[in-house]
């Protein structure tokens, strides 16, 4: 073959290549996934961090739930997460106090107390960084280092790679000569901390002082974390305790000892942080239970674990702090969980539920509440098993603690809600269900939120829920199954009707929010304002009203819950969220902070103390 012929076939066979590799090249990735270069991401999204993110100059150019930070590139800013780990190109992108490492910031520090004031881990003795990273909020918030000081000393981290589950740096960082020192001087004392300040001729950290937070005279209700009061984002209740997802990315709980994972062996009657949590998003709190969600990593979770509600594979009890969730699908199950996909997330007795965007799934070692289809015999391994429920907006459970009382619902994707679980074992032949599961809220028009805990008559199995539709109306109903009491959260604290009645509140408008208890029910009026209505019992002041005798209903409405503040009821304002279980409910109001009222055995309410609550009380960081 000649020199020629031998050139062109060598072209086209190299051409035959190349067409091959193009049609195995992956699709652009989306928002969020992750990336090595800016050609893996879908235009006009670039690779920062290695994660495909939308560029910005101010936060008005992002979604609502993000901000414009710094990045890996110092000619790029990105949309990120609030609470996610900071970006950095240099120092210079990075709040004083703080260093650039491993493409992130890091608060530099002398020993733990100093990490404990910024609520950012412990104090690594090599690299002196806290093993906690800055939160990109926090780095969007605190004064920055000015372009002519030059900032800190620089530090080599070129080769620096930190782990983005525990937040852990390599030994051979060294940063020791990076630390920011600053004098400041009172009466010949040098005033010491994260941030040293005089303040009203006192020394004053500005970086944790609750009564000085980030400047003088800036008082905090709560505590006060790298110069930023702490607030709650959101609560959630479980049976005996309580979670509050705080504004800066870490976790507080209250209540029973064992669902704290708190590190502690007593019962908390304030809020104390969640061992180990830190850039979370969301918290979800079921049974004696918790889970924090985070971008793109697993949940963490804690609490009860006797069947892997905690999901841990391990015959312990009970996880105590929290750990990675370690729950798998067995190998070959189609469709399999994912753990970075997360959703929602609910506990009980016999075992536990996470949902994803396409599908339920559960683990667990009781019949019916196990998989689809029922199986009497469940594995003996703490596998997910896809339910075949389908895709969920929102996942919720009720139990009261033994065999067959397990109940599962679901806002499934169509706006409709469905049941399922050893609590239903009369249903369908006494399959437990799960798939298809039994209609709850029949006749209902299709929801777009129903309350995150539903409730049931002790023994009966007249499972009821509320939940709230498109344009705000609230609605109500039970699966009756015989004959006996319903749970009493029908209009005028009636028992609850089989499938659905529309609850009529005192203020027009659309509703905000609704929850349960085991005898009431609670809504967020369109004017911010709280109302509930059911079986009044003072031992459990569930309604929220300290005016109400023994025994009495609300009439002829529901009744407003009192205001923590003075001896008087004037009403609960300003609430964006609220969430209830069997016995107490919390709300989050506008503010930032975190209400709760009825039972308080187990200092669930957070209120410093055991007592019961006819109205709210204000827990305490």
């Amino acid at each position: 073959m000649s020199p020629r012929w031998e050139s062109l076939r060598l072209v086209a066979l190299g051409l035959i290549v190349w067409a091959s590799l193009g049609a195995c090249v992956a699709p652009p990735r989306t928002q969020g996934q992750q990336c090595v270069f800016n050609d893996d991401c879908a235009s006009p999204l670039v690779c920062a961090a290695n994660r495909c993110r939308a560029q910005c100059r101010t936060n008005r150019d992002c979604m609502a739930t993000l901000i414009c930070g710094a990045s890996d590139d110092p000619g790029k800013r990105v949309c990120v997460l609030p609470s996610e780990r900071s970006i950095c190109a240099s120092d210079r992108d990075c709040p004083v106090g703080s260093v650039c490492a491993a493409r992130g910031c890091w608060w530099t520090c002398r020993d733990d107390s100093e990490c404990g004031a910024r609520m950012a881990g412990t104090c690594d003795p090599q690299s002196r960084l806290c093993s906690t990273p800055v939160s990109a909020q926090e780095q969007q918030d605190l004064p920055r280092f000015a372009p002519e000081d030059g900032g800190p000393p620089p530090i080599d981290a070129a080769d620096v790679t930190v782990p983005p589950s525990d937040g852990a740096l390599p030994d051979a960082l060294d940063v020791a000569d990076a630390q920011v020192a600053r004098d400041v001087v009172v009466d010949g004392q040098r005033c010491v901390g994260t941030m040293p300040e005089v303040c009203n001729g006192r020394c004053a950290d500005l970086g944790a002082d609750p009564a000085h937070c980030g400047r003088c005279n800036n008082p905090c209700a709560t505590t006060c974390s790298a110069g930023r009061c702490v607030t709650a984002a959101a609560v959630s209740v479980g049976h005996e305790h309580t979670c509050v997802l705080a504004s800066d990315g870490t976790v507080y709980s209250a209540g029973r000892a064992s669902a704290l994972g708190a590190a502690s062996n007593v019962d908390r009657t304030i809020l104390t942080r969640v061992v180990g949590v830190t850039g979370a998003t969301a918290v979800r709190c079921s049974f004696n239970n918790g889970c924090a969600f985070r971008d793109g990593m697993p949940p963490q979770c804690w609490g009860t674990n006797g069947r892997a509600q905690a999901g841990v594979r391990s015959a312990a009890p009970s996880v105590d702090p929290a750990v990675t969730l370690a729950i798998r699908s067995p190998v070959g199950a189609t469709p399999a969980f994912d753990p970075l996909d997360v959703r929602g997330y609910v506990s009980t007795y016999t075992g536990a539920c996470m949902s994803n965007a396409a599908e339920v799934y559960c683990w667990g070692r009781q019949l019916g509440w196990l998989r689809s289809p029922f199986s009497g015999n469940p594995p003996a391994v703490e596998d997910a098993y896809a339910t075949l429920v389908g895709p969920v907006l929102q996942l919720t459970a009720i139990d009261e603690g033994s065999n067959e009382t397990s109940t599962a619902c679901a806002l499934r994707s169509n706006g409709q809600v469905g049941c399922w679980g050893d609590g239903l074992l009369s249903y369908a032949g006494g399959t437990g269900t799960p798939a298809p599961p039994v209609a709850i809220l029949a006749g209902a028009p299709a929801l777009r939120s129903i309350a995150d805990t539903p409730t049931r008559i002790a023994g009966a199995r007249h499972i009821a829920t509320c939940g709230i539709d498109a344009a705000g109306g609230v609605w109500c109903g039970s699966i009756v199954s015989g004959s006996g009491l319903r749970p009493p959260v029908g209009p005028m604290g009636a028992q609850v009707v089989e499938g659905s009645v529309r609850i009529a509140l005192p203020v027009a408008g659309a509703a905000l929010g609704v929850a349960l208890t085991v005898d009431a029910a609670c809504a967020i009026q369109s004017d911010g304002a709280v109302v509930c209505w059911g079986q009044h019992m003072a031992v459990r002041g569930t309604l929220g009203r300290r005016t109400l005798s023994e025994g009495m209903r609300y009439g002829p409405q529901p009744v407003e819950v009192c205001d923590p503040d003075g001896s008087g009821c004037a009403p609960l304002t300003g609430v964006t969220q609220i969430s209830g279980s069997l016995n107490h409910f919390c709300a989050r109001t506008s503010a930032g902070a975190a209400v709760c009222w009825g039972e308080n055995a187990s200092g669930q309410l957070g209120s410093g103390d055991r007592l019961t609550r006819q109205h709210a009380v204000r827990m305490q960081w």
